[in-house]
């Protein structure tokens, strides 16, 4: 941070702020330049007063603030307008050094609902010489030389602004003078902000802005803008420019809102400014930079100019990386320091943080992550920017950071925990939440049996008894998940280790684990076919393997979540990406392009769903005979659970409803329509089942010789 006797060179200037007043995109002609004054002014506040705001015709003047005679401006010469500044010295030590500025254009959109969120985005451009008051050039080039906003006694609510009139020369109302905000270079293109100009807008701290030697009674606000080199995109105006080279070029932009109606948007405004010669090179990105393209540009931009001092606002999702950035979290625009008026961003008064599926854990069969909504608000309780955002979480080995800022994914555990999660923006911290995770699949459903997880560690089957598939072994303790499948089903142990019992389809043969297959967190079972992940983010298969489905890729890594469809897998990475591998019939292996952000998967019979972070769903592949299994309800969302079947999807949702899609031949899509309280759901080949909070099982569908449905009296299964 510099010392007062980094920024000691300075003197006085006052600049326009120009716009115009259609609904469209304005610019004017070049305005017409200035004649330099005659008589040299002593470094003071000078006033500029831009009129014809809402008419495509612009005029602007500057006077001295000191002495309001004297005329600095003259439409009559291509030579600019001469401000006299006190350093840097000259040759002879007399520090006589001016600059001189011709206005080059003007421009301005509009954008939002008048007398609402509306805003008129207005800029000014101008051309900077380095010379002197006579207009003859300097001999000492000026580095950095900067433009701030400047507020005294008489000038509105603290602002820089003086005067604010309307279109028949009476005074606007005054509050809009501290509605006037800073803002970077930007255009409107095809309705969208674009920033144009990574080198516009500087913004200091208070500490900073106090340093400045201003004259007394002035304030000098926390902002302002910066003189850029026109040919090498340097911050240095050269010294001994030739007659009429103006080597500098400056932008100041600004947007001020709307009002309920044209007639009272200001016509004119007049506003004071400084300049500065900054011995540090300091680069801002504005709020319209927050962008992808905007910080590009605003990283290249520090790297080409060497920024010693490189600053974003709240709001900017720079992290850091190739260029160390601090965050200005409160930037003042109007009023002292002390009592401020207004600000272009500001610290926030509070911190929520919310879990938009608080009801339910991160658990293996369900969603395995979750983005938590954080939302920061002022003294009024109205949201402002949020962003960057740190976390804390309490308790180590429950959670880990996943995907955007404020996303997080159970790590692989085969129990339950939790954990308190807090958000800080600013210093301001939240109230921490909970954040349950839980390694248990409690009930599974295969093609017409089914399992369920007891609280004390053994399973239930009931349902179809071919191929041995509901014959849970007899000494089977110290479960945590269950899958069903086709012809076959699994239980993964406390310890790591899976059992499995009934066939792998091809020719009857017994369904039995890998020999030494360890550290596995989740089980899934196809048709005929079974997966495991592995606690490293490696994936085990084994089983009928007609259609490769066993087949896992050999660089697949970092998975999180596994699922066994008919003939075809699926896997989750922890990126929130999707892989597919197997039977190809119906598109099922077909990954959306740009997938992302997925939370959980489900793989069917010819079809494949994903739960993304939001709470949506995403289907791809096909039912042959519907044509409709992958495609979810339109307007589906808050779900934090999906699961599939042969030919019928179900999604679970956080207030504890169930929505069910697909075919319908059977009645397994019609979810039984006063079913509340559901924490996992399971589809099986006609049939579905709910898993209730207080353990108990709810079914519906088809319940032919098989007794699928026939859920055996008493049962309480454990819940996740």
């Amino acid at each position: 941070m510099p010392t007062r006797s980094s920024l000691p060179r300075l003197a006085a200037l006052a600049l326009l702020l120009t716009a115009a007043a259609a609904c469209h995109d304005d610019a004017t002609e070049p305005l017409t330049p200035h004649e330099p004054p005659t008589t040299q002014i002593a470094p003071a506040l000078l006033e500029v007063t831009i009129s014809g705001i809402g008419s495509h015709k612009m005029s602007a003047s500057a006077s001295s603030a000191s002495a309001p005679d004297i005329r600095l401006s003259s439409p009559s010469s291509r030579s600019g307008v001469s401000y006299s500044l006190s350093a840097p010295q000259d040759g002879a030590g007399s520090g006589n050094g001016t600059i001189e500025l011709e206005p080059l254009s003007t421009g301005s959109f509009t954008r939002g609902v008048r007398g609402s969120d509306g805003y008129r985005y207005v800029w000014a451009t101008f051309r900077v010489r380095n010379a002197q008051a006579d207009s003859v050039a300097y001999d000492t080039p000026r580095t950095n030389l900067t433009f701030f906003a400047a507020a005294r006694a008489g000038t509105l609510g603290g602002s820089p602004v003086t005067l604010l009139n309307l279109f028949d020369g009476s005074p606007a109302d005054p509050a809009i003078a501290t509605e006037l905000l800073p803002t970077g270079g930007v255009s409107q293109v095809n309705d969208q902000l674009v920033p144009n100009q990574a080198d516009v807008l500087q913004i200091l701290s208070e500490s900073e802005a106090a340093a400045i030697a201003a004259p007394v009674g002035v304030d000098v606000l926390p902002y302002g803008f910066v003189v850029r080199n026109a040919t090498d995109g340097s911050r240095t105006l050269p010294a001994s420019p030739a007659v009429g080279q103006f080597d500098g070029v400056v932008t100041f932009a600004f947007k001020l809102p709307l009002q309920a109606t044209a007639a009272a948007d200001p016509f004119s405004v007049t506003a004071l400014f400084l300049a500065e010669d900054d011995s540090e090179t300091r680069l801002t990105q504005s709020l319209e930079e927050q962008t992808p393209a905007g910080e590009a540009a605003f990283l290249a931009r520090a790297a080409a100019i060497g920024a010693t001092t490189a600053t974003v606002l709240l709001g900017s999702s720079y992290e850091g990386g190739e260029l160390s950035a601090r965050v200005m979290c409160s930037v003042r625009t109007a009023g002292p320091s002390a009592s401020p008026a207004a600000y272009l961003v500001k610290t926030p008064a509070s911190v929520m943080i919310s879990n938009p599926f608080s009801g339910f854990p991160l658990w293996a069969n369900g969603s395995v992550a979750r983005d938590l909504d954080v939302m920061a608000l002022d003294e009024s309780g109205t949201p402002i920017a949020d962003r960057p955002v740190s976390w804390s979480v309490g308790t180590p080995g429950v959670l880990t950071a996943w995907g955007s800022e404020g996303a997080f994914r159970m790590l692989p555990r085969l129990d339950r925990a939790s954990t308190e999660v807090s958000a800080s923006i600013c210093g301001v911290s939240s109230d921490p939440i909970t954040v349950r995770t839980s390694g248990f699949s409690p009930i599974a459903s295969g093609e017409r049996h089914s399992l369920a997880l007891r609280s004390d560690g053994t399973v239930v089957a009931w349902g179809d008894t071919t191929y041995g598939k509901a014959n849970v072994p007899a000494d089977l303790t110290g479960v945590v998940q269950v899958a069903a499948g086709g012809t076959h089903s699994l239980a993964l142990k406390n310890d790591g280790t899976v059992v499995a019992w009934g066939t792998d389809f091809s020719k009857n043969i017994p369904m039995v684990a890998p020999a030494g297959l360890t550290g596995v967190v989740q089980v899934s079972a196809g048709w005929g076919h079974a997966l495991a992940l592995k606690s490293d983010g490696t994936v085990v298969a084994w089983g009928y393997n007609y259609y490769h489905q066993t087949e896992v890729p050999t660089d697949l890594t970092d998975v999180v979540q596994v699922s066994a469809g008919h003939y075809h897998s699926l896997a989750l990475k922890s990126d929130g990406t999707v892989v597919a591998w197997g039977y190809q019939f119906s598109g099922q292996l077909d990954v959306p392009e740009g997938l992302t952000d997925v939370v959980q998967i489900a793989a069917g019979q010819t079809f494949s769903l994903a739960l993304k972070s939001d709470g949506t769903v995403v289907g791809w592949g096909t039912d042959p005979e519907t044509g409709g299994t992958e495609t979810p309800p339109a307007g589906l969302k808050g779900v934090v659970q999906v699961a599939t079947s042969y030919d019928h999807a179900l999604a679970l949702k956080s207030d504890g409803t169930v929505v069910g899609w697909g075919r319908n031949l059977s009645g397994e899509m019609d979810v039984p329509t006063d079913l509340t309280g559901v924490v996992q759901v399971a589809g099986g080949f006609d049939f579905s089942l709910a898993l209730k909070s207080d353990g108990t099982v709810v079914a519906w569908g088809s319940n032919n010789v098989e007794h699928q449905m026939d859920i055996p009296t008493g049962l309480v299964v454990t819940v996740p």
